[in-house]
């Protein structure tokens, strides 16, 4: 979970996730987290909690083609 304020240490390498974080670092944009309550990331869809928090992406690295190491610092929940 992450809270206003909160820092979230995160390894990118799905596609889908990889095309969010190129539009957020191109538009210095926020993007959402929230814990997921019942089933799994991939696959079926899954029941999120109804709370979260949007964060920034405060720092960032490509160690390789298709790999991003970000930090990102919660902002607001929502």
């Amino acid at each position: 979970m992450l809270y206003p304020g909160g820092r979230l240490p995160l390894k990118i390498f799905e596609q889908r996730y990889l095309e969010m974080t190129k539009a957020c670092l191109r538009d210095d944009s926020p993007f959402g987290v929230c814990r997921i309550r019942e089933g799994m990331e991939v696959g079926a869809p899954a029941v999120a909690e109804p709370v979260g928090c949007t964060c920034r992406i405060a720092r960032w690295d490509m160690p390789h083609l298709g790999m991003f190491h970000l930090t990102a610092l919660g902002e607001r929940p929502f």
